[in-house]
């Protein structure tokens, strides 16, 4: 990257695997992932434990996971909510 070249948060930085510029999540597989997506779900790195084979209580992926997209975004507070105990 340039001296002073512009950074662009969805490129250049950590984001959601629904969020990334470099595969778009409406135009390729939901399982690629650049070296800086994370899961929306877990927080955390992608791919993670579940990215490919949904667990017991989710019923898709979390590749396929949105805050747009039914109800990721309550299957994530609940994670959220379940690592602070």
């Amino acid at each position: 990257m340039e001296e002073n070249e512009t950074k662009v948060a969805c490129r250049d930085y950590p984001h959601p695997r629904h969020l990334c510029i470099k595969y778009p999540f409406g135009k390729t597989p939901h399982d690629n992932h650049c070296e800086l997506c994370y899961c929306y779900v877990c927080d955390s790195t992608a791919p993670c434990n579940f990215w490919t084979e949904a667990d017991d209580d989710d019923q898709e992926a979390h590749c396929h996971a949105s805050e747009h997209i039914g109800d990721w975004k309550h299957k994530r507070n609940l994670k959220k909510q379940i690592n602070l105990d």
